[in-house]
């Protein structure tokens, strides 16, 4: 944002993952966690997929879904929203994303 737009960010930030897809048309590239509410990760998309409560759907282009009867893609997107809670447990437990140095409560 600094560069394109000459907004300072801070000077340190923290970040899981990789960034936002920033394409104007709709694609599906990324993995995404989702939040519905405070207190739980409920819904992941993953690249032209959404797993949602152990359902599987496939995303089309006009963001119309349709539940997938693929088990294997089930399982396989299934592991990788469990691996992004357990990175995210890790982090937040451990509070590994700020250095200690960093810290004004220990």
């Amino acid at each position: 944002m600094n560069k394109n737009y000459n907004f300072p960010g801070p000077s340190i930030t923290y970040w899981i993952g990789n960034g936002l897809d920033t394409s104007a048309g709709f694609r599906s590239v990324k993995n995404y966690p989702l939040m519905r509410n405070k207190n739980g990760l409920v819904d992941f998309i993953s690249k032209g997929y959404m797993y949602s409560r152990g359902e599987l759907y496939s995303i089309f282009d006009n963001l119309d879904i349709v539940k997938s009867t693929n088990d294997y893609k089930t399982a396989e997107i299934a592991l990788q929203f469990q691996d992004f809670k357990n990175r995210n447990a890790s982090a937040s437990d451990k509070k590994s994303l700020v250095p200690d140095s960093l810290l004004k409560y220990k």
